[in-house]
């Protein structure tokens, strides 16, 4: 059964669909927690945390659209709190670097962000696979995860990983092509 029919069922009062409805959201809550929070700790932290927001209000929040949505918004409000609490025990915490440069956007090589996008623009266009490829590794998706996903064999993925490396890497040196 999916999410929304599930909900449906748990505001009724079935016990079993409420434990099937939160034992989807806490599996996929966990999972897109860690893509967003390096931490895998405080990634399951927060993913318990929106949990328990949702559990308490989900019988009597008005939801006018659906629950999948209502409840992720739970889990992004959760991450965005999580960061900004980081952000401000690094502030509490960190002592100050007398020697560092406070205008940490002067490092910014606005530039060269130009050009990346432009290049990822263009491996986009031209090599799908390649772009897939680095967007899962980047997403944090194992070796294996990736391998199935593509249906591919290791190997093959690493030859897929190199040869995107490599295109973004000559795009970059070489510029955009007009």
């Amino acid at each position: 059964m999916d999410i929304e029919q599930l909900y449906k069922q748990a505001i009724t009062g079935d016990a079993k669909a409420e434990r099937e409805l939160f034992s989807k959201l806490t599996d996929r809550f966990e999972w897109l927690a860690k893509l967003k929070i390096s931490n895998p700790d405080d990634a399951e932290d927060v993913a318990q945390k929106a949990l328990q927001v949702i559990f308490s209000k989900y019988r009597e929040a008005a939801i006018d659209y659906s629950f999948a949505a209502w409840a992720h918004k739970v889990l992004t409000h959760e991450i965005w709190t999580y960061y900004r609490s980081q952000r401000t025990r690094r502030k509490l915490f960190t002592p100050w670097d007398e020697t560092a440069d406070a205008s940490f956007t002067s490092d910014i090589d606005h530039g060269f962000r130009r050009r990346f996008a432009m290049c990822w623009k263009e491996l986009v266009e031209k090599t799908p696979r390649y772009a897939r490829v680095i967007t899962m590794k980047r997403e944090g998706h194992s070796t294996s995860e990736i391998c199935e996903g593509l249906g591919v064999d290791r190997s093959v993925l690493y030859v897929l990983l190199s040869r995107a490396r490599r295109a973004l890497k000559d795009c970059l040196e070489r510029g955009i092509e007009k």
